[in-house]
């Protein structure tokens, strides 16, 4: 516990170091040790923690793929070293591979003008015959969308264009468009609105007004770099001409295609192995004009279809929560359970679901 901080300067500050008493109480002062590259107590690497990691647990005793608490390796026997196979823990200081990462760790933090693009560098010292690398190494930076959304300057390198093109073919192959068959009721629908548009199927400049004050300011832009609080800056001649815009859209059944097009952005899945591209979750950043567009859409829709919809359908509606349908079971459960009757659940979990919507 800090109770006093005193600054001597000159030849004064090397005597600090001889005190022994303070206030009555027996104390010892210590020289400075800097610290060095966080390490993880899971897999062992260096750069993040265990409350971060998404590698596969590596034994700090054994370089066995388990977690240390588990290992059966006899105590008399020599250690192994996770990152260099040196005879040691993975928790040894005096681990070459540590020294090199400490070395550069201290190099790094120092030059403040040119901030590099990775923090630490890993070694690829580690044996491969107990595991399989999976197609793409990817690293395992852990990221959070505050950061990974700002405006920076990228440098893209070769790597960087092979990681880009390994996730574009998993999502191209992810995000397949499926055809399903045409609902009678839905295409009568469309061929109505197309044929004979109703004044009701447009907008007003006053609802586009509404839907601007509610969008909130401090959201990413899409490529067209169209902030949303410029937007709510907009005078009220340029919300009618938006309008005029969102109407003709409507009237010929049209979405622009530069509002379709999104900025991916990559965020690690807590808890999955992060060398797979498949283990990332994709945040899309769309033009904001778009988002307003797709509320009006939004709005016409649940006006034609919102009494339509059953009541069991939970999903993608406003007021209905998974916490209302959790209710709305325990409830038919106790009423069948007093009526001395049987229920049968089925809970099914679909994989990617959303992604195929």
């Amino acid at each position: 516990m800090l109770i006093c901080l005193v600054i001597l300067s000159g030849t004064q500050a090397k005597d600090i170091y001889e005190l022994s008493e303070s206030f009555y109480l027996k104390i010892t002062v210590e020289f400075y040790k800097k610290s060095g590259p966080s390490q993880c107590h899971s897999c062992q690497k260096f750069g993040h923690g265990s409350s971060n990691c998404g590698n596969a647990p590596r034994c700090v005793k054994c370089t066995g793929l388990h977690s240390t608490s588990v290992c059966t390796k006899p105590r008399d026997h020599a250690p192994t070293c996770a990152n260099c196979i040196g005879a040691h823990t993975a928790k040894f200081r005096g681990c070459p591979s540590y020294s090199e990462i400490a070395k550069n760790f201290t190099t790094k933090s120092s030059t403040l003008n040119n901030p590099p693009s990775s923090k630490y560098t890993h070694p690829s010292t580690v044996p491969q015959n107990n595991t399989t690398q999976p197609p793409g190494n990817l690293p395992t930076q852990h990221l959070d969308y505050a950061n990974v959304t700002k405006n920076k300057p990228a440098v893209k390198t070769d790597k960087d264009v092979e990681k880009v093109e390994l996730f574009a073919d998993t999502y191209e192959y992810q995000f397949k468009s499926i055809t399903d068959p045409a609902v009678p009721g839905v295409t009568t629908f469309t061929h109505s609105l197309r044929s004979s548009p109703q004044t009701v199927c447009y907008t007003s400049p006053g609802t586009v007004q509404q839907i601007i004050n509610r969008i909130p300011k401090r959201k990413a832009p899409g490529a067209d770099s169209i902030t949303n609080t410029a937007i709510k800056l907009l005078p009220r001649k340029s919300v009618l001409h938006l309008t005029h815009i969102f109407n003709g859209c409507l009237r010929t059944g049209y979405f622009p295609k530069s509002w379709k097009h999104a900025i991916i952005i990559t965020i690690p899945k807590p808890g999955k192995d992060h060398r797979h591209p498949v283990n990332y979750r994709p945040i899309a950043l769309l033009s904001s004009l778009s988002k307003i567009f797709e509320r009006v859409i939004l709005a016409k829709l649940n006006a034609a279809i919102g009494p339509k919809i059953r009541n069991e359908q939970f999903a993608f509606r406003p007021q209905h929560s998974t916490t209302h349908q959790l209710v709305g079971l325990i409830y038919q459960l106790a009423a069948n359970s007093n009526s001395k009757l049987r229920t049968a659940a089925v809970f099914l979990d679909v994989e990617k679901a959303f992604d195929r919507v």
